[in-house]
């Protein structure tokens, strides 16, 4: 989602964890969680606002890509039948764009699925991580602003995939939050230039 507080996260480890229920397969969620987040929640923590789990924090992407052993050390197995990898990045750093694939298709040899959860922050790293996926689900919330944000990354996805985004590899979910849907899914639709 490029909106916070969409409940994006919550979706991708529901995903996940009934892809594994579903199909028995082997499934692993690499979470992508900005330095900027991680400090922000650091703070929040030392406040006494927020608890810090275990894969909260996460390691610098740097520290894996090439580094195998790293990479199976870093993963979180005992918690849920799904196992856990968190990485951090400093969305900043537009070189950080060559480790993420790499790191993906570490975890490919191990794993039947693997689901990335990806910061809110839209910047050139994120993108890059979404035209090289397999299948995009985008996560908003059905205010025009929400919808905006949406339909800007779908542009930019548009315009920067090679093989251009189909219906099929893209996937746009509204949460619903209020009693009711104030827009229409017409509305919707018509709003951000896909279909919902």
């Amino acid at each position: 989602s490029a909106v916070k507080g969409t409940g994006s996260s919550t979706y991708a480890y529901n995903l996940a964890l009934n892809l594994n229920k579903e199909t028995k397969k082997k499934v692993v969620m690499l979470s992508i969680r900005s330095t900027e987040e991680i400090k922000q929640q650091m703070q929040r923590a030392k406040d006494g606002k927020e608890e810090i789990k275990p894969n909260d924090v996460g390691i610098d992407i740097k520290e894996l890509v090439g580094n195998y052993d790293k990479i199976k050390e870093n993963i979180i197995h005992e918690t849920l039948p799904i196992d856990l990898l968190t990485v951090s990045i400093d969305g900043d750093d537009s070189s950080l764009r060559k480790y993420i694939s790499p790191l993906v298709s570490a975890l490919v040899g191990d794993y039947h699925y693997v689901l990335v959860d990806l910061p809110n922050s839209m910047d050139e790293i994120i993108f890059e991580t979404l035209t090289q996926s397999d299948s995009v689900h985008l996560i908003s919330m059905d205010r025009r602003s929400d919808l905006d944000q949406t339909k800007k990354v779908i542009e930019h996805l548009r315009e920067n995939s090679k093989e251009g985004l189909s219906v099929d590899r893209i996937k746009i979910l509204i949460r619903g939050v209020h009693d009711k849907i104030y827009l229409s899914y017409e509305m919707i639709n018509k709003a951000i230039g896909f279909d919902v």
